[in-house]
């Protein structure tokens, strides 16, 4: 996997398990976003779902109005 922006592992909690039910370990990031530009924090779960050889692209599984405390 390759990357088409920056990802700022500081700002990132990885965790694993089964995301989607099919009996193989997927990998999720809760990842800080900063501050939006109506001045409000988000928050982000990026999961990378495995198909038993290689994780998937990324999808963005959940967004919060407001950060978490990291």
């Amino acid at each position: 996997w390759t990357s088409s922006g920056s990802f700022d592992w500081s700002k990132s909690k990885p965790v694993s398990g089964d995301f989607n039910g099919d009996g193989k370990d997927d990998l999720a990031v809760f990842y800080n976003g900063g501050q939006a530009a109506d001045g409000k924090f988000v928050s982000l779960v990026f999961t990378f779902t495995s198909n038993g050889a290689a994780f998937n692209n990324p999808t963005t599984s959940w967004t919060s109005s407001g950060s978490f405390d990291w």
